[in-house]
């Protein structure tokens, strides 16, 4: 979607709102969605490979494949980790009175989308 970072990020923040990770588990989120990520594409892969006239197998490895090749390689560390400090900040005072996430500050492409708007932003 050119947004998996960002995407990423609004989930924790909802996640976040009913359990709180600690520093530890924080300090580790990067770790633990990269892994998670290189499971879900060999896995894919390998079903396809075993199966190739499917191709509905790769529908969950490619966006992974992208998606582990930002978090692990194409971002600095130090920017993913305040990506996802910022969602788990004030993920409670960050829900609107229908339930719904205010994210537009975790809000914007994946680095490799030009940003129309990276001028405007704080």
């Amino acid at each position: 979607t050119g947004h998996s970072l960002a995407s990423a990020a609004a989930m924790l923040r909802g996640f976040s709102s009913v359990y709180k990770l600690s520093s530890f588990e924080l300090k580790h989120l990067r770790l633990l969605i990269a892994s998670r990520l290189a499971c879900s594409y060999t896995l894919g892969y390998y079903s396809y490979k075993c199966n190739p006239e499917n191709e509905y197998l790769l529908l969950h490895a490619e966006p992974a494949k992208r998606a582990l090749g930002l978090i692990w390689g194409g971002c600095d560390e130090s920017v993913i980790n305040a990506l996802f400090n910022k969602a788990c900040q004030h993920s409670d005072i960050c829900k609107s009175e229908k339930g719904m996430f205010y994210c537009a500050d975790i809000s914007f492409p994946d680095p490799s989308i030009s940003d129309p708007l990276a001028s405007v932003r704080t």
